[in-house]
């Protein structure tokens, strides 16, 4: 598991300390005899051999003293430092607390508005830092309608009322304050630090989390998600920063790289048409939509990306699909008109004709000479739009039965429980190649949806989402490639899609978090809302995956 180095590093300083002691004490000892050294020694070690090993691996039997320390645990990777019974999109688990005169209070009873929640104590110094903000997050909260609420970390040993009361009296913080009497709801909650903050829809569903202080403008931002909904900032930032005045959705922000930049993929135009749909976002369907056929459209296909006026000779299949995919679901929702309607259907008719080799599926045409790919990448063959598509038009029949084994006898090994990145149709061989995990991912999504996702597939990404160890790649025998050991939020987001797909809500949970490690939340940045592995670029898969992530929790 990966270590937060801060935590350990402190953790080690006394044995440091001890190490150099020793070092320095046993040089000054003229004329000791070496047996005194070695019985000397043989006390010591061991000593330092138990610190060593309560320190990276356990703790030694000790009275429990947590009220002494803000943080109770050393924790692996920041989002460890959440609490652990929370759930995004699901009620807390406990709702009873007590007023300053000891009588009865439930947290339901402030349900019905959007809540924000501080676990606090008076001798910890980060929650005084973060009550010194309280008239700015006041203000914040009031032009929102959210409302504020303290919950003290009531414990005999080191808290009261009193000094709670007073504390805030001091600080001159008038903020409405209940009390977690015996840390009741501090441990059936599983915080792990305080101060922490929670906040709650109207229904009183957990939006967000965040076991720090928190800055004004990142305070700013989280409410706007509350009451917007989950996923909301995302899709702001995604019209905001991403959406062109014509429709297009660029690539990203780094120019490097070819396509990027504004340059704009057919990828990202069928993904945000579908999320459009889904929450029936008319405005922003047409405007995406009407970018695509003007600007990408062949014949019935679409070119894989447009870069200005210039774009390439082929297409890609799983693009074609997604953008059929949402036109079809368009279609049903909102009716269409007739020139939309002649494109979806000519669309069924290119794929047919086209992207098809004796019913099994190839990755792309040339346009102009109208050649067929000898290849088709598994992460293409989305078995549902395939099963859509043999609904609406009968000469699909059997395409899909054609993928399932494709797909079934593409799996590796036990060492690695995934799929082969590709297969080659006149050889009828897989490809060797590394894996890269987010197209890996999208083929395990479509087995799971199917509920064909195999055990063993499934327990192996588990582990890795559990873990934190879930890589940008992995070759065919189940290693990190060298310079593929980061994480990326698109890999999590689609591993929490897949374990929503297996009911494995704890999973989710867990793959969520990590993917909100990437979460800008600055109302005063470009990025506010959206997802950058390094606070200054992003790229246009890492914000359209985790909106379906999203819109899962709404």
């Amino acid at each position: 598991m990966e270590r937060d180095i801060g935590i350990e590093v402190r953790s080690l300083c006394p044995l440091v300390c001890v190490d150099k002691g020793l070092f320095l004490f046993g040089n000054e000892i003229i004329g000791m005899k070496r047996r005194t050294l070695l019985t000397l020694a043989a006390v010591l070690i061991p000593i330092a051999a138990a610190i060593i090993y309560f320190t990276l691996w356990g703790e030694a039997p000790r009275e429990d003293k947590r009220d002494d320390h803000i943080m109770d645990d050393a924790l692996a990777t920041p989002e460890d430092a959440l609490p652990s019974e929370l759930v995004h999109g699901k009620k807390v688990p406990y709702t009873e607390f007590s007023d300053a005169e000891g009588n009865k209070v439930s947290l339901e009873d402030y349900y019905g508005e959007p809540l924000w929640i501080l676990s606090w104590a008076s001798w910890c110094p980060d929650c005084k830092d973060q009550l010194l903000l309280a008239e700015a997050m006041k203000q914040a909260a009031a032009e929102r309608g959210v409302r504020l609420l303290l919950i003290d970390r009531l414990n005999p040993k080191k808290e009261s009322v009193e000094n709670a009361l007073a504390e805030l009296a001091g600080l001159d913080v008038e903020l409405e304050c209940i009390f977690d009497r015996d840390e009741v709801a501090y441990k059936a909650w599983g915080i792990k630090m305080i101060p922490t903050s929670v906040f709650l829809d109207a229904e009183g569903c957990v939006v967000a989390m965040d076991p720090n202080v928190m800055s004004v403008p990142a305070f700013e931002s989280v409410l706007d998600e509350v009451v917007g909904g989950h996923g909301s900032k995302l899709y702001d930032f995604v019209k905001r920063e991403m959406l062109m005045e014509d429709g297009g959705v660029i690539t990203g922000s780094d120019s490097t790289g070819n396509p990027s930049g504004s340059d704009v993929l057919s990828e990202s135009e069928g993904l945000l048409m579908t999320y459009a749909v889904m929450t029936e976002d008319r405005e922003t369907y047409d405007l995406v939509k009407d970018y695509a056929i003007k600007n990408l459209y062949n014949s019935g296909l679409f070119a894989w990306y447009a870069s200005g006026s210039e774009k390439p000779d082929s297409d890609a299949l799983i693009d074609d699909m997604r953008i059929w995919y949402a036109m079809d679901m368009a279609a049903e929702k909102w009716g269409e008109d007739e020139i939309s309607g002649e494109i979806r259907l000519e669309i069924q008719d290119a794929i047919y004709e086209k992207l098809l080799n004796k019913k099994v599926p190839v990755n792309c045409i040339n346009f102009s000479s109208g050649a067929q790919s000898g290849d088709i990448a598994l992460f293409y063959l989305n078995i549902d739009l395939f099963q859509r598509l043999e609904k609406r038009d009968r000469r699909f029949h059997g395409v899909t039965n054609k993928v399932f084994k494709i797909i079934e006898e593409g799996y590796i090994s036990a060492d690695m429980p995934g799929y082969y990145s590709s297969y080659n149709l006149k050889k009828d061989q897989y490809s060797s190649a590394d894996l890269n995990m987010a197209e890996e991912l999208c083929t395990m999504y479509y087995m799971a949806k199917e509920g064909r996702l195999k055990t063993t597939t499934y327990d192996w990404l588990k582990r890795k989402i559990l873990r934190g160890e879930l890589s940008a790649a992995y070759t065919v025998k189940g290693e990190v490639p060298e310079g593929y050991e980061y994480h990326s939020t698109a890999v999590y987001a689609l591993a929490a899609l897949i374990a929503d797909e297996m009911s494995d809500t704890r999973t989710r949970e867990i793959a969520i978090r990590r993917m909100e490690r990437f979460r800008v939340r600055d109302v005063n940045s470009s990025l506010d809302g959206g997802f950058s592995a390094d606070g200054k670029n992003f790229r246009s898969f890492d914000q359209l995956i985790p909106l379906f992530v999203y819109e899962r929790l709404r």
